[in-house]
């Protein structure tokens, strides 16, 4: 469903492949015990999907990780703590939708910055971040202004500065508020 607890808003199809993207978030090369991601040899299901377990890491000269190689449980014989969210590669092999993301804070580091000179100081240099990354297909041609949320990391409205092929979303609200009134 679009909407766990409105199934008047539809349905879409999640297309599972032999490639999945995962946030870099849900992977670590040394498990801990209060971590329920992917590590080697460490099992976690996909989101509407089967349970993998990592077999193989990938990874450049500098030890960066490019690519993780798994097994698919799909008869779900464990019940892993961990529940990552993904997106699949398209069928014939090429590259998800991708989008950039302007994720906004507060322009200032403190809630009373005084209106004067000393205000230079209070910027805060993550007023908005831009990131790349992978989205459903379904969002390719989202119209301007449409409304999705990207689960653990807060709702989101596609941007005017979206062109046909390159969707711009920016966050509207986060999913954590460290702002004080």
């Amino acid at each position: 469903p679009k909407h766990p607890k409105k199934p008047e808003r539809g349905e879409r199809r999640l297309v599972l492949t032999r490639v999945v993207y995962i946030d870099r978030s849900d992977f670590r090369l040394e498990d801990e015990k209060k971590y329920f991601g992917l590590a080697p040899g460490k099992e976690a299901q996909l989101k509407y999907g089967p349970n993998i377990t990592v077999t193989n890491v990938v990874t450049d000269a500098s030890g960066a990780v490019l690519e993780l190689e798994a097994v698919a449980d799909f008869e779900k014989k464990n019940k892993p703590k961990g529940c990552l969210h993904w997106v699949g590669a398209p069928a014939a092999g090429g590259e998800p939708a991708v989008v950039e993301c302007r994720l906004h804070e507060g322009i200032f580091t403190t809630p009373d910055t005084p209106p004067t000179e000393a205000m230079m100081a209070c910027l805060n240099p993550r007023s908005e971040v831009v990131c790349r990354g992978f989205i459903e297909p379904g969002w390719r041609d989202a119209p301007v202004f449409a409304k999705c949320q990207f689960e653990r990391v807060g709702y989101f409205s596609v941007d005017p500065d979206t062109k046909p092929g390159a969707l711009v979303v920016n966050r509207t609200l986060g999913l954590k508020c460290d702002f004080k009134a």
